[in-house]
């Protein structure tokens, strides 16, 4: 089926609309951020304003919108369109979250990360939670102690995953490359440093590291648990690689020598 003369009509305007709302933002940024911006390109932008609205733009319009956006683009560079028209756009719509960061995405890691240090901080003022190898033994530890201790170290892996997202996404803002189009992928390296640092802490044999670092069980158990499980958090391709040797080895071990 082929698209009629309204459709087309439709997604030049809106293609229109977009690119002009872009040049917008991209002359609003190149101002405020001390970049030399042509009185000619500024007088161009103000032309097109005044013809954005029309239901069919023509070729010479277009033809200058796109000019305009080429030349603010190369003058923000590397800093991206999609990414300055987003803060613009949010810097005008303050809810009552927006001082946690200029974008939702932000906002939501801001409100995990916080949630993640006051469960951290609680957890600890639990006596139950006090580094005690028995209640935090996922074998040897039963009831209450054990799950407050579970808890705990997933609390350690959320704090070291949220703060590794954030840093992350705020390299991107301060670049002017976020692209919003990846928050899933924040996400999932969210959850990923939560299994991760919760494998990390809970699966490794410390009585191996107790006797190759000459620390009493308790004192080994207190500090290496909950450090790993937030290094496991901050980086979840380490225990990645970990899993990926283990399955290695495994597998050339059980597989054996073929030429036998």
């Amino acid at each position: 089926m082929e698209p009629t003369d309204n459709t087309v009509e439709m997604v030049d305007n809106a293609l229109a609309k977009q690119a002009f709302l872009e040049c917008e933002a991209m002359a609003k940024h190149a101002l405020a951020s001390g970049l030399k911006v042509s009185g000619a390109l500024l007088q161009q932008i103000k032309d097109l304003e005044s013809s954005i609205n029309d239901v069919d733009p023509d070729r010479e319009f277009m033809r200058q919108l796109g000019d305009c956006h080429v030349r603010l683009s190369r003058l923000i560079a590397p800093s991206t369109p999609r990414t300055i028209l987003l803060l613009d756009s949010q810097s005008e719509n303050r809810g009552g979250l927006s001082f946690l960061g200029p974008v939702p995405l932000i906002r939501q890691m801001m409100v995990a990360s916080l949630i993640s240090l006051i469960a951290l901080i609680c957890l600890t003022l639990s006596p139950e939670v006090n580094g005690s190898k028995v209640n935090s033994d996922i074998l040897l530890g039963k009831g209450i102690p054990l799950l407050l201790n579970e808890l705990f170290l997933l609390s350690a892996a959320a704090l070291g995953a949220s703060f590794s997202a954030l840093f992350i996404a705020n390299r991107y803002i301060q670049e002017g490359t976020f692209d919003p189009k990846y928050n899933i992928s924040y996400w999932i390296r969210f959850v990923l440093g939560l299994i991760a640092g919760f494998i990390l802490a809970t699966l490794i044999d410390f009585d191996v590291l107790e006797k190759a670092s000459n620390t009493t069980p308790d004192s080994a158990n207190a500090f290496a648990r909950p450090s790993l499980a937030m290094i496991g958090g901050f980086s979840a391709a380490v225990v990645y690689r970990i899993l990926t040797r283990l399955a290695e080895a495994s597998d050339g071990l059980f597989r054996g020598d073929r030429c036998e």
